[in-house]
């Protein structure tokens, strides 16, 4: 506790106002920093270490950080060399597959930070040679984030904190990406070897919709839809992930199969779709993820209920628990009086969430254009063309999807005057 307070206090002393303060602790501080998140195994600890480097790479000149003496060994005489191999050793254990899954979570969010930091250097092999072939750092992390997917065992809130990295780089290189991951051979849980892209892209896709933060949520749907535009490629175009539910001939002639009688059946079967389609699919979910909380905003129904609870309840066995809706109109809801909205009302509630958009953690995320543009207006944009480009995709997609809310959502943000 007494540590990781330290760090917390030390951490309130780096802002980018003060910058000779956050020079000095830099070099007080720099490599004991890095040692804690070497061998700690405290998840609090961890994490306030992880945040406080965060600050001294955001603040701190870059000349001010390579210079300091960490205490790392230099292997080639290079102190420069050596304060950056010991960033990526420290990175590189929170990677570790046996590290906790706890001391993890703050994992992507450093190595996203690494990549602003040190883009050149992170771009050269590293400096003691340990990768195979002369590859980059950034290809050394990027396996060891694949790794530590592939051992199973990741929570979501990990998932989404490595799949942060995975984004980042899409957005800066997506071909470059693509052929990297085709190249990765890493071994999973149960012994088999596979490629780095059939362990990602399959988790990005499902986890894609738990991305939070009005940044990194637009910045999750941009890297999407640059890999859409890469849809022939047969890496991906090849690779087949979980579609939409099945339900069998006996369930479906009696309704909906409820969440109680999948459990019953030994679970939900799911279709296969390729990943192009699978992408469509969850853009949409985004988009209609992101219209229903600027609806619930609006209307001032934000904390009723919980989404979570409800979404995993299965209390009622019946299929017209499974199909229950909320009736707002003409209702009273916790002292709420009836409650309308007009359907000229619906755009202005979309739109209210880009005017309100908090400043991101990261001063230099302030200029990030995806800031100033709507999630609704990227996924237009990069929608339009593709449709534009190739027509008949969209009409293969609902067919392999059977139609569902998250194409209507697309379909909708498309038509003229929307």
């Amino acid at each position: 506790m007494l540590v990781e307070a330290s760090l917390n206090l030390l951490g309130t002393l780096v802002i980018p106002a003060q910058q000779a303060v956050a020079t000095e602790v830099c070099r007080g501080v720099l490599g004991p920093v890095l040692s804690v998140i070497q061998w700690s195994d405290d998840p609090s600890e961890l994490s306030s270490a992880v945040t406080l480097l965060m600050h001294l790479l955001r603040v701190c000149p870059t000349s001010d950080l390579l210079s300091c003496n960490t205490g790392f060994p230099a292997t080639t005489g290079d102190k420069s060399s050596a304060v950056l191999a010991h960033i990526l050793a420290a990175a590189g254990q929170l990677l570790s597959p046996t590290q906790p899954d706890t001391c993890s979570r703050d994992a992507g969010p450093l190595l996203v930070q690494l990549l602003k930091t040190f883009p050149a250097q992170l771009a050269a092999p590293p400096a003691a040679g340990a990768s195979a072939a002369g590859a980059s750092c950034v290809a050394v992390l990027l396996h060891g984030v694949v790794v530590k997917m592939a051992t199973g065992g990741c929570s979501p809130a990990t998932l989404v904190s490595l799949l942060e990295f995975v984004v980042k780089l899409a957005l800066l290189d997506v071909q470059q990406l693509l052929e990297t991951l085709a190249h990765m051979t890493v071994q999973q849980k149960d012994g088999t070897t596979t490629s780095g892209l059939a362990v990602v892209l399959p988790l990005w896709l499902e986890h894609a919709p738990d991305f939070s933060g009005s940044l990194l949520t637009r910045q999750n749907a941009a890297a999407l839809l640059q890999l859409l535009q890469l849809r022939h490629n047969p890496a991906i175009a090849g690779l087949m992930v979980q579609g939409v539910p099945i339900e069998d001939a006996a369930a479906a002639s009696g309704g909906r199969v409820t969440r109680s009688k999948a459990k019953q059946q030994g679970g939900l079967k799911y279709s296969q779709v390729p990943v192009p389609v699978k992408i469509l699919q969850v853009l949409g979910h985004i988009l209609s993820a992101d219209c229903e909380g600027d609806s619930r905003g609006f209307l001032g129904l934000e904390g009723l209920v919980n989404d979570e609870e409800w979404g995993e309840s299965d209390e009622d066995d019946s299929d017209a628990a499974d199909d229950a809706e909320v009736q707002l109109s003409g209702q009273s809801i916790t002292g709420l009086s009836t409650v309308t909205v007009p359907d000229g009302d619906i755009l202005d509630i979309m739109n209210r969430s880009e005017a309100t958009t908090p400043l991101p953690e990261d001063p230099a995320d302030a200029n990030d254009p995806l800031l100033r543009t709507s999630l609704r207006s990227l996924l237009r944009q990069g929608l339009a063309a593709l449709v534009a480009a190739d027509p008949g995709f969209a009409a293969a997609a609902a067919a392999q999807l059977g139609g569902g809310r998250e194409l209507q959502a697309l379909q909708w943000l498309l038509e003229p005057g929307s």
